[in-house]
């Protein structure tokens, strides 16, 4: 598909936007990534134009085959209604078109085609007086600037007019210089009118949002026609039989649920950086690893059932001396046998606490169409809440984990906001890129999530704080089940 996108468009309908039946999931990954958000993932990833209907579709189509390309990102939207323009503006800036916003260009540009009570400012509007005279001035003055690289052109239909005249003036002053979507909204008569001009292979519409978000296709192949070609990763070079040895000491125990140490064992072997940690096993083990580690630290429960630590009582933070460590230490298990009085203890994990960063969460699912997928987005306790997440078929090249970063909405949180330092984006790359890797070629993991991974200042690297994997049955477990 990627090589098939740089010579023609692909549009692709996906039926089943909804699971019927949320799947129960241990990880976050596994809540969030319903098929459907993997399917546009993945459309994505290759260039895919993915519409929501057959009519949308042939809607693009339409677009994709009589337009040439845009040589700019800035659209004007041309209208004689201020409430068309409005929801062409709306659909505009959901679809990421950048609209221009050079007042005193538009001035001069359309000034011969507008009253003293219309409107300037893009959208152009024109007036409900406006005749086909006034929308043959606009539409030529959008053509021959170079500063506008694509138009969206509206018309709603007013007294004693003929939609039909509108069009053809249309028709006579478009050369195909540039993009042009038409929207015509009215009744049989602007039917015909949208009719005619397709015919004229000018792709029109009947309501405006269909012809901006046609247009917003035109942009998106563009996108991806010029994106460079996917580089080939060379394998890393890791110890993938100590990662599978983990795996399979918690397989002898039968466990699927790897415990938070041997998740964060397995990153470390992958290259990911950790805050020191050790595993005791009574109170007097913990105040000991507490002095070796140094204060502050954190202390947390080890329990493959256990796997919301937060809620569950779990996790004790920032605990500056041995009075501390040993009072959350009682007041933990107690709270996690009250929470979860049938849970197993395997322990008690005491980390270094770390310094503060930006957090976000790394994951990863099999998919039944796709395998292995990545999942990038805001971390912390609230990423279900806030779902700032994107996906991607693994494995990454290094390019695309760099993209995935700039696709969530918090993105401007790792450039540094309000005084705050940037954040380290190469680091972050190189995680996402290695966590793809693993699941690649490790295909027992099935979910895994990092939460929190936390991004430090540029030059420090990422810190994994939180980790946890689900892993598949052995062979011979499998069959021993299936007896």
């Amino acid at each position: 598909a990627r090589r098939v996108v740089r010579v023609k468009p692909i549009i692709a309908i996906k039926a089943g936007r909804s699971l019927k039946g949320a799947r129960a999931a241990a990880s976050h990954t596994g809540s969030l990534a319903g098929s459907d958000a993997v399917f546009s993932a993945a459309f994505e990833q290759a260039g895919i134009l993915r519409a929501g209907s057959a009519d949308e579709a042939f809607g693009w189509a339409r677009a994709l085959v009589a337009l040439p390309l845009p040589q700019g990102r800035n659209t004007v939207i041309i209208t004689n209604g201020g409430g068309i323009g409005v929801l062409a503006t709306d659909a505009a800036e959901e679809q990421g078109l950048h609209l221009l916003d050079d007042l005193s260009l538009l001035e001069r540009l359309f000034s011969p085609a507008i009253p003293e009570y219309g409107s300037l400012r893009n959208p152009i509007d024109l007036t409900g007086m406006a005749t086909p005279r006034e929308y043959r001035l606009a539409l030529r003055a959008a053509l021959d600037e170079e500063r506008i690289h694509s138009i969206v052109l509206l018309y709603s239909m007013g007294a004693e007019q003929d939609p039909r005249e509108f069009a053809r003036a249309i028709i006579s002053e478009y050369k195909k210089e540039k993009p042009l979507v038409v929207a015509m909204l009215g009744g049989a008569e602007t039917a015909e009118a949208v009719r005619e001009l397709n015919r004229a292979r000018i792709s029109a519409y009947e309501e405006p949002e269909e012809a901006v978000r046609a247009l917003a296709a035109l942009y998106r192949w563009r996108e991806y026609r010029e994106r460079p070609a996917r580089e080939r990763e060379p394998k890393l070079e890791v110890d993938w039989a100590g990662i599978r040895e983990i795996i399979a000491g918690a397989r002898e125990e039968g466990r699927l649920q790897l415990l938070e140490p041997e998740a964060k064992e397995i990153l470390k072997i992958l290259g990911l950086d950790t805050p020191r940690f050790r595993v005791a096993h009574s109170l007097k083990g913990v105040i000991a690893a507490a002095e070796e580690i140094g204060y502050p630290v954190v202390l947390k429960v080890i329990s493959e059932e256990i796997i919301h630590k937060t809620e569950a009582g779990g996790i004790r933070l920032d605990l500056k001396s041995r009075e501390e460590v040993e009072a959350a230490y009682k007041a933990m298990i107690a709270a996690v046998r009250r929470s979860h009085p049938q849970a197993p203890l395997r322990g008690v994990l005491v980390t270094e606490m770390a310094e503060d960063g930006t957090e976000v969460i790394i994951g990863a699912s099999r998919d039944p169409s796709f395998g292995p997928i990545l999942m990038f987005g805001l971390g912390g306790i609230y990423v279900e809440v806030l779902q700032d997440v994107v996906f991607r078929v693994a494995p990454l090249s290094r390019r695309e984990a760099r993209e995935m970063i700039e696709q969530i909405k918090a993105a401007a949180l790792l450039r540094g906001v309000r005084g705050e330092p940037r954040k380290d984006p190469e680091a972050l790359a190189e995680a996402l890129y290695h966590v793809g890797m693993l699941v690649t070629e490790v295909s027992e993991i099935s979910e895994l999530d990092i939460n929190p991974l936390r991004v430090m200042p540029e030059g420090k690297g990422c810190l994994v704080l939180d980790a946890r994997m689900t892993i598949t049955l052995g062979n011979e477990s499998a069959e021993r089940k299936g007896r």
